[in-house]
C-alpha cells in the first residue's frame, strides 16, 4: 500500500516544478478514451493500465512521486479495507493532475470526480482523457520521447 505522508497527498512531492516548464523525464502513451474504456470491462486490462499511467507520470517528471507497484496494491488486495483503493485512485487523478500543471496546460483532472466516475465504469476513460491532455502538450510524441 502506498505510504501516506503530508508531502504526498496530492501524489506530487514537495519540489514541484514551474508550470510549462520541462519536465525533464519522458512522455506516455497516448491511448484512445473509449478503448480503455472497453477494455476496462475486462478484468485484467484495468491493472494493466493502471499500472502503465503511474509508471508513466513516474517517468514524466521527477516531482511525480510513486511507485507504480505499490499502487497496483492498493486497488488490488487493499481494496479488500477499500480505503486504501480509494486513497490510490484520488492519488493518481491528483499525479494526472499535477502532471498537467507542469505541461502547463489547463489543470483540470479531479480526484471526485474521476472516483464518482468509477462507480459508473468511466473513472478510467475519464483519467485517460485527462492524461492524454498532458502528451497532446508535446504533440502526442511516440511513448518514450524525452520531452
Amino acid at each position: 500500500m502506498e505510504e501516506v505522508n503530508d508531502a504526498n497527498v496530492a501524489g506530487v512531492g514537495s519540489s514541484k516544478a514551474q508550470p510549462g516548464s520541462s519536465p525533464g523525464g519522458v512522455t506516455g502513451a497516448v491511448r484512445s478514451p473509449i478503448v480503455v474504456w472497453l477494455l476496462g470491462l475486462t478484468l485484467v486490462y484495468p491493472l494493466i493500465w493502471y499500472y502503465k499511467i503511474n509508471k508513466e507520470l513516474k517517468q514524466y517528471s521527477a516531482s511525480i512521486k510513486v511507485s507504480p507497484g505499490a499502487s497496483l496494491l492498493a486497488v488490488t488486495l487493499g481494496a479488500f479495507l477499500i480505503v486504501p483503493a480509494l486513497v490510490s485512485w484520488l492519488r493518481t487523478a491528483g499525479r494526472i493532475k499535477a502532471a498537467q500543471e507542469i505541461a502547463g496546460v489547463e489543470a483540470t483532472c479531479s480526484g471526485l470526480l474521476a472516483f464518482v466516475l468509477s462507480y459508473v465504469t468511466f473513472g478510467t476513460f475519464y483519467m485517460q482523457s485527462e492524461l492524454n491532455k498532458v502528451w497532446a502538450r508535446y504533440g502526442n510524441l511516440p511513448a518514450g520521447s524525452s520531452v
